[in-house]
């Protein structure tokens, strides 16, 4: 459910009115689907509504949301697979299944990697009789990345501009870095999208090795030999970038261009006339990176002819503008929302729903992959939802509204792929489609109320029963919780209060 609260109201989270007002909502307003069948005497029995496939080597991990009861009788699972989108032809899978929480996992293995296989399941209810079949899921195993290769490291001010060869079937990339060889004591860049990473805020004139690995769903490679680079004062201005590529959008320019070396920022300029910019022209500055960049200069007028103008700048200087790129923002065209294949835009990386959790007392070793990130903490989809939902509410409805406020638990657990982001990727990111937007009006203390339940919700890492309740919310609003003991704190002598650990305050 998403909630929108009228003025007055500046504060959040859940009372327990409200909390049952929202399972009211969803009960009420949820339909039935495909997977929903009749047991004896037309008890209606529901099976899993969203699957979420993740690649292994030579292997599928296949989960889904626990279903309710049945008259009190728990689910069990069959998970069914094959080659082709057609059930009649699946072959029943002889793996288990496991449950942490609310969320039921299990692994089909000795697959072959890069073969696409599709996925269904099904609850069973005891003597009751069966639900019907989930929607399929698809995925293809996938083999633990090579290491990378040809490593190259360069010095800048302060700094290490770090690149190396793209690896197939890597997700993201870890580059470790210290003033010793070993990687025992290095530290290290995670979660990078693309082959290369500027290391910031090193010591000029000090000697670092820096190792580079890929990572994918199936594992980590090894990490590649080490190469040395020693940070040192930049002593001549950036190259000239060169744009590889100008694409209008809507009162925009995206541009793209291949990074220069020991470059501390970039700006993009747009003018009416093909001479180059002064300061009364419309330009932005962005951050350095490798490789080949993007960004986007906005604020423009649509079906005005631009000129966009790029250079590089450090300490030195700028680099001066090369050539220009021609351009005319316009309006896109409108979404086909009845065409599942119609593209949105495009993804650079993968993007999950799920993390390593860190070592703590109660999971000494950490836990891989466990943790389903909007039962833990807001995230950047469920935030992209409410802000789109206040725009729905204001532009469409009319309606005056503070803000929105999403339930963690109506995102499924499935993360947007790398490459063409379309309707139907979008769509499978929703958990449960059918629900509607719910507007209250609330008073301060109610909606202080409402991020205080919030802010007690406890969160185990591993996507138990009640931790849906975690707040994404729109960009009117933020909230900070503090916990007593934060959830990574070792140090904290035993026994603890999991309370304390696991509980906060708003």
């Amino acid at each position: 459910m998403i909630g929108f609260l009228e003025k007055p109201a500046r504060k959040t989270f859940f009372p327990a009115l409200f909390l049952k007002l929202a399972l009211m909502v969803v009960l009420l307003f949820s339909v039935s689907c495909d997977s929903e069948s009749k047991g004896d005497g037309g008890i209606p029995l529901t099976g899993p509504q969203t699957l979420t496939i993740t690649s292994f080597d030579q292997a599928l991990q296949v989960a889904w949301t626990k279903v309710v009861p049945a008259q009190a009788i728990d689910a069990t699972y069959e998970v069914y697979y094959g080659e082709t989108d057609d059930v009649t032809a699946a072959h029943l899978s002889t793996a288990g299944t496991n449950t942490n929480g609310s969320l039921v996992t299990t692994v089909i293995r000795e697959l072959d990697n890069y073969k696409t296989y599709y996925v269904w399941v099904k609850a069973r209810f005891g003597s009751l009789g069966e639900s019907g079949f989930s929607p399929s899921a698809f995925g293809s195993p996938i083999a633990v990345p090579t290491v990378p290769l040809n490593l190259s490291v360069l010095g800048s001010d302060n700094s290490l501009e770090v690149a190396w060869d793209n690896v197939a079937d890597a997700y993201t990339y870890e580059v470790a870095y210290g003033e010793s060889n070993s990687l025992n004591s290095a530290a290290v860049i995670g979660d990078i999208s693309a082959p290369g990473v500027i290391i910031p805020e090193l010591v000029n004139g000090t000697s670092y090795y820096v190792w580079v690995r890929a990572v994918n769903t199936a594992g980590r490679s090894t990490y590649s030999s080490f190469e040395i680079g020693i940070p040192e004062i930049t002593t001549v201005a950036p190259a000239v970038p060169v744009i590889i590529e100008a694409r209008a959008g809507n009162k925009k320019v995206l541009l793209k261009w291949r990074a220069v070396s020991r470059a501390t920022a970039y700006q993009i300029c747009a003018t009416a006339t093909a001479v180059e910019p002064t300061d009364s022209d419309i330009c932005k500055e962005f951050d350095p990176g490798i490789g080949e960049m993007a960004a986007a200069i906005d604020g423009l007028t649509n079906g005005t002819l631009y000129y966009i103008w790029l250079q590089a700048k450090n300490n030195i200087g700028p680099s001066g503008f090369g050539g220009y790129e021609e351009a005319v923002p316009a309006t896109k065209p409108a979404i086909n929302f009845n065409s599942p294949s119609f593209v949105i835009g495009y993804s650079t990386g993968e993007y999950i729903q799920a993390e390593d959790l860190p070592p703590s007392h109660f999971h000494v070793t950490g836990i891989a992959g466990k943790d389903r990130l909007s039962r833990r903490k807001e995230t950047a989809i469920g935030n992209l939802y409410c802000d789109g939902a206040v725009w729905y509410a204001r532009e469409i409805k009319s309606w005056t509204v503070d803000f929105a406020f999403l339930n963690g638990g109506l995102l499924s657990s499935i993360g947007l792929k790398k490459g063409d982001v379309t309707v139907a990727s979008i769509a499978s990111t929703v958990a449960y489609s059918n629900d509607y937007f719910t507007v209250v009006k609330m008073k301060g203390e109610h909606v202080k109320l409402l991020f205080d339940a919030a802010a007690d919700v406890t969160h185990s890492g591993m996507g138990g029963s009640g931790t849906g309740a975690w707040g994404m919310v729109s960009k009117e609003i933020r909230y900070t919780i503090e916990y007593e003991i934060p959830p990574d704190d070792m140090s904290t002598p035993l026994p603890l209060d999991k309370s304390a650990y696991y509980r906060g305050n708003i």
